[in-house]
């Protein structure tokens, strides 16, 4: 069954939605983080255990490291909303609107930036996750690549359980997110 839907975030929506992803592509830093300043609490609790001078300044490096390192992902997720308004001026100034249409095994998408049109399509094999909130779904292909598909752009009830059919047929699961 193919379903249509029609979403327009507003350049405030369209902002909130890229500093949220960028945002959360910074915070999975924190992952690397915690493994340097592991290997470097381990180095440093080993060398002092031996009286290892070697192990005990490969500790302090690893730790004067991770600490450089918590102090630039903090700075750097301070500035994501400055940089997300500086590489995308267009969305963030006038917002943009979605044309999708959800097949059985793909979605074309027909995104409208001010003048600028720019059509796009995917299958369902390279989704990665979706994503629920209250206001609608987040379809993330890769990394750089997510749509968000406004509830309220459906036509009825109808065609969004036949678009929640149609982007499950791979077996992935829509998780909720409050």
């Amino acid at each position: 069954m193919i379903v249509k839907n029609t979403t327009i975030l507003s350049a405030e929506k369209a902002t909130e939605i890229l500093v949220r992803n960028t945002t959360k592509d910074y915070k999975k830093r924190y992952i690397y983080l915690a493994v340097i300043l592991l290997i470097g609490i381990t180095t440093l609790i080993i060398g002092i255990g031996f009286g290892e001078t070697n192990a005990i300044t490969m500790g302090s490096i690893f730790m004067a490291v991770g600490i450089g390192f918590f102090f630039y992902i903090i700075f750097e997720v301070n500035r994501v909303k400055t940089r997300v308004i500086k590489n995308n001026p267009e969305v963030t100034q006038v917002g943009i609107s979605f044309n999708y249409t959800f097949r059985e095994n793909s979605v074309a998408i027909s995104a409208k930036i001010g003048d600028k049109t720019k059509n796009i399509k995917y299958t369902y094999l390279e989704l990665k996750s979706i994503k629920e909130d209250f206001e609608g779904y987040e379809l993330i292909f890769n990394q750089a690549d997510s749509i968000y598909v406004l509830k309220e752009g459906f036509e009825s009830k109808k065609m969004e359980e036949f678009f929640r059919k149609n982007v499950t047929t791979t077996k992935k699961k829509i998780k909720l997110i409050k």
